[in-house]
Parts: C-alpha cells; structure tokens; sequence
C-alpha cells in the first residue's frame, strides 16, 4: 500500500522511515544483519565513561537552541561504529545506551548480591555479641559466686579464658 497510509511520512530503500507521527525508525530486523559480535558490557562502560558529554549548539541554530551529547569523533574512537566520524547514527548511539544499561544492570544485580551476603554476616556478628554478652555476664556472675566462698583460684582461671575485646572466640569452658 502507499506509504502515507501505512503511517510512513517518509520512506527510504534501506527500510528506515519517519512515521506520520515524527517518529525515526530505524531498520533492525535480524534477516537484514550479519557478522554478529558480542559486546563486552564491562569494557564499553569505560570506553563510555572516557567520552566528553557536553551540551552545544549547531552553529546554523541560534544559540539559545541547545542539544547534549558527545562529538563524532570521540564516539568514532571509542567504538568504532558508523560511517565515519562526523555522524553518529542513532542506532549507533542507542545501542551504545542499551549496552551500557545491560552492563549497569549486571553490575547492580552483583552488588546487591554482596549486599546480601554482607547483610548476612552483620546478622551472624550481632548474634554473636549478643551471645558474648551473654556469656560476659555469666563469667561476671561465676566470679562474683566465686569470690562470695572464697575460690579465687577458680575465679582466676575463669577469668584467664575471656578473651579481650574483639578478639576470635573459639571455646569457652565454664
């Protein structure tokens, strides 16, 4: 059917098109794409990371007309895609994106995983202050009985099995 119809303002040969609406669209279908190569999410964040973002303005545009991005040729550097390094393509640049938001994604999903595992271990220390606390205060109560008749012997021992403060507790005998 006509284009116009179909939604399509403007239509080009590759398959990309402007809708009636002023949407872009680009041509991402499989079929029409090869020498598939996976994308080192990690790597693309640094390579990301070292790209000046600023904003600017097209000098044919009056200045109060501002946009924000990188230039051409520092994303032509950093990833190699495109036809050259005057032009970004925006599926370029959304791929990029995507990326890197994959790439942010896996790094938050490790983090809150350490975060748990950390969770963990504060609970597991706490549990175990409470019980040294507990174990404290039995020691104080066992000295004070002992000193009561008179067995410093016996309080001297306890007392010789206590470790100090922050200490590795591995047994206690009472």
């Amino acid at each position: 059917g006509n284009d116009l119809t179909a939604g399509r303002f403007l239509a080009t040969s590759t398959g990309a098109y402007l809708s009636t609406g002023g949407a872009w669209t680009n041509t991402s279908d499989r079929n029409l794409k090869e020498q598939f190569s996976p994308v080192d999410g990690q790597a693309l964040l640094a390579r990301l990371a070292a790209i000046p973002v600023s904003t600017w303005n097209y000098k044919t545009q009056d200045s109060s007309i501002r946009h924000m991005g990188p230039m051409a040729q520092d994303f032509r550097a950093a990833f190699g895609l495109g036809d050259d390094d005057k032009h970004i393509a925006t599926v370029d640049a959304d791929g990029v994106s995507l990326a890197a938001i994959q790439a942010l994604y896996q790094i938050s999903k490790e983090k809150d995983q350490k975060i748990e595992q950390l969770t963990q271990q504060v609970s597991e220390l706490q549990e175990i202050r409470k019980q040294m606390a507990m174990l404290q205060a039995r020691l104080a109560r066992l000295e004070k009985q002992s000193g009561n008749t008179g067995s410093s012997r016996a309080a001297g021992a306890a007392r010789a099995t206590v470790p100090r403060s922050g200490a590795t507790v591995a047994k206690v005998r009472f």
